[in-house]
């Protein structure tokens, strides 16, 4: 009995740690960001990073997104029982991702390599050099294409 009281606790404990948790938003950004609640994509580049135009969403699972700056008004973004998720019906079915775990935005202005005098230690390119282009689809005249994260 006693065990399975200790059992019970660490996994109780484990998933503790889960709820609450925010969402990573970096890239070509001075500033990282941690999202913690609901937000639709486009009001979040609109009130933080009104230069972003095109954005990479990573889930757990190694599946990536790049849309462009036209599919992010049809992009919300939610948390569920302590996990992040992209949903959509409008944009092409790929951008519904589960476990979303990362949001790397690209900035025309801000696209270089340095990561110098940033809270955000990464950049669009560093993260999109990580990946392995799969497809691209199409739905409703917006486009998006599918990577997969490499080892």
């Amino acid at each position: 009995m006693a065990r399975y009281s200790i059992l019970l606790l660490v996994i109780i404990v484990s998933f503790s740690g889960l709820l609450g948790e925010s969402l990573q938003v970096c890239g070509d950004i001075n500033k990282a960001v941690a999202l913690k609640s609901h937000q639709n994509l486009a009001k979040l580049i609109q009130s933080e990073y009104n230069t972003a135009d095109l954005a990479l969403l990573v889930a757990a699972d190694g599946t990536a997104v790049i849309i462009d700056y036209s599919v992010f008004p049809f992009i919300e973004i939610i948390q569920q029982d302590g996990a992040w998720f992209a949903r959509t019906e409008r944009a092409p079915l790929v951008c519904n991702l589960n476990n979303l775990v990362k949001i790397i935005l690209h900035s025309p202005l801000r696209s270089n390599n340095s990561v110098k005098n940033r809270s955000c230690q990464t950049t669009f390119a560093i993260e999109l050099a990580k990946c392995k282009y799969l497809s691209k689809s199409y739905k409703n005249n917006l486009l998006a294409r599918k990577y997969k994260l490499i080892d």
